[in-house]
């Protein structure tokens, strides 16, 4: 009755420490818990194990790990106890050990992050050779062993640096040393860490075939980056261009392929992952952003068919309104032959558009249309046997 009471109060004085909260104990007629309140110095949790693990305050010794105050038993590699080894066995003393360590870099190896040269390893209490520099695989592994060290709580801080010294990689943790250890590390990306991106594109499709820059009619392309754009030559993205360093993470850029005037006719959304201090490649698609339409016309002088010689015009002139009101062409429009009476446009933005077409007579009269709705369809280029639409022009 009097071991029970003093267990209590060791219990009460003790208590639990768990996630931020506190609360004390009951005594437990378990064989099992007993063996632990006695070989743990009485902080105990509910299952029988030494209280903390390997926190700071396990068995209320500030750093101690369960192996240090858990007299008569083992402990498991995250602090808790084992089955005791018996009443009168002592557990084996810590012993020193070689420690391997092997990094990877967001879960890549150094063949994969070529920009990471080195890696820099600092651990107090250590003295490590070359001042705790190597390189980032020495072929064999990626990683490093230290020889015979001591037992004990060790923190450290890993570093991928690249030949020049920038930061591009960076990890802390710590680990407990009771004979030979090995320490898998993964080193995140630093914030402003940079990688490279190698983009090919691929031309819009005409018939289901690819197209060259050429039979796209796309001779430059405009590439929307982070913060920066980039203007080149369409072929030079054919076989992979180098689009620089980009931010580490999920990136979006946009591709657009414009004609020798600057007209866009195809353009591409494209999202790649970029990987710090590596090169990602990427391929991408354009797509059409125009398409075509063929058009015809007639003349009417009060009510009566003419031919353009009849009525003495020589050129017609077209124009487009799209949903914004916005006529495409400045003017009157765009001025073709009013012989052989149709036209096609090629490149119009796709989308529904209002048609209108104007000439004037060899008499000064004016011929008009009025606006004609017509459907665009991208990637849908007519040809002049195509069906038209009609504009009638009336003076």
């Amino acid at each position: 009755m009097r071991s029970l009471l003093a267990m209590s109060l060791l219990l009460l004085a003790c208590g639990v420490e768990e996630f931020g909260r506190s609360e004390p104990l009951v005594p437990t007629e378990d064989p099992t818990f007993a063996r632990c309140l006695e070989r743990c110095g009485g902080c105990c949790d509910s299952n029988g194990q030494c209280l903390g693990g390997n926190s700071p305050q396990a068995c209320g010794r500030s750093g101690a790990f369960c192996a240090v105050c858990a007299t008569g038993f083992e402990c498991s590699g995250s602090g808790s106890c084992r089955e005791p080894v018996g009443p009168s066995e002592p557990a084996a003393p810590p012993s020193a050990g070689e420690v391997t360590f092997r990094w990877r870099f967001s879960d890549q190896a150094c063949a994969v992050v070529r920009d990471v040269t080195r890696v820099t390893v600092d651990i107090p209490g250590l003295s490590l050779p070359n001042g705790g520099i190597y390189p980032c695989s020495t072929g064999a592994a990626d990683g490093i062993t230290l020889p015979a060290v001591q037992p004990d709580l060790y923190r450290y801080t890993m570093r991928g640096l690249t030949s020049d010294g920038r930061l591009l990689y960076e990890r802390t943790g710590s680990l407990w040393v009771n004979g030979p250890t090995l320490e898998r590390v993964d080193l995140s990306p630093v914030l402003g860490a940079t990688g490279r991106a190698l983009l090919s594109l691929r031309m819009p499709t005409s018939s289901s075939s690819s197209l060259s820059c050429q039979g796209a009619g796309i001779a430059t392309l405009s590439i929307q980056l982070p913060g920066r754009t980039i203007d080149t030559r369409c072929d030079a993205a054919m076989t992979g261009l180098s689009l620089g360093a980009l931010p580490a993470g999920r990136q979006s850029l946009i591709v657009t392929g414009l004609s020798e005037t600057g007209f866009a006719l195809a353009r591409a959304q494209v999202s790649l992952s970029v990987l710090a201090g590596a090169e990602t490649f990427t391929e991408a698609s354009l797509a059409w952003l125009v398409g075509g339409v063929s058009l015809r016309w007639s003349l009417l002088n009060q009510g009566l068919a003419q031919t353009c010689l009849q009525a003495g015009v020589r050129d017609v002139y077209v124009n487009f309104r799209d949903s914004t009101e916005a006529f495409l062409y400045p003017g009157p429009g765009v001025a073709v032959p009013c012989e052989p009476l149709s036209v096609v446009f090629p490149t119009l933005p796709s989308g529904t558009l209002t048609a209108f077409a104007q000439a004037v007579g060899g008499s000064g009269a004016l011929y008009r249309s009025a606006g004609v709705p017509i459907t665009v369809r991208a990637g849908v280029f007519p040809t002049a046997t195509s069906p038209s639409t009609l504009l009638p022009m009336s003076f």
